[in-house]
């Protein structure tokens, strides 16, 4: 399993249910296609920015091909870094690692101890663009398959369309950096573009 801790803002399409009630007030599937800003009186099919506290940084676990690398080659292989794929900097793989199943056990040991877990995801994504004559090795991308951005504090917006990502070498902030698997502590130009995306699994 690959954690990725976010070191600034994350632009994210995520539904936001109000944290004060145990069940959401809104059908995700009766979302519009283009969610609108969250504000004081929209909490649900809407977007916000994750902006950080002082020092505090989220850990992110990206659920998708592209980062958690289930094979090297071949048709399970991750997407190309090209739009609208953006699968930067993929894996890294390990034989073996099942880290796509490990990251519920993780998510439930966090919950057990009380360690708020948000899940993050665009409920108005299409489903992956796979059509009746197509199969794993000829899968089309499309932008709408991203559930969530994190930029970094350069970068206004995410690309777009066919819009390529940007490098981010040299001075440039990353946007994540990988953890130590041992120490949890971040490493260092592991990431070089000016935005990660995040989107569910298989992309």
């Amino acid at each position: 399993m690959r954690l990725v801790a976010a070191i600034v803002a994350a632009a994210v399409i995520a539904v936001l249910a109000p944290a004060a009630q145990a069940q959401p007030t809104t059908d995700f599937a009766s979302c519009s296609a283009d969610l609108v800003a969250c504000d004081a009186n929209t909490d649900n099919c809407c977007y916000r920015p994750f902006d950080a506290v002082a020092t505090d940084r989220a850990i992110v676990i990206p659920m998708d091909r592209c980062h958690q690398v289930v094979s090297q080659s071949g048709k399970y292989a991750p997407p190309s870094s090209a739009a609208p794929a953006w699968c930067q900097d993929a894996g890294p793989f390990s034989s073996n690692d099942n880290g796509l199943y490990h990251t519920y056990g993780l998510v439930y040991r966090l919950m057990q101890q009380g360690i708020p877990v948000h899940w993050l995801i665009n409920p108005t994504k299409d489903a992956p663009a796979l059509t009746i004559n197509q199969n794993a090795n000829s899968q089309t991308y499309i932008a709408r398959d991203i559930d969530f951005w994190v930029l970094n504090p350069t970068t206004a917006t995410p690309p777009a369309g066919t819009s390529a990502l940007t490098a981010c070498n040299g001075s440039c902030v990353d946007p994540v950096r990988r953890l130590n698997a041992s120490t949890l502590a971040p490493i260092s130009d592991t990431y070089n573009a000016t935005a990660f995306r995040c989107a569910a699994a298989p992309s």
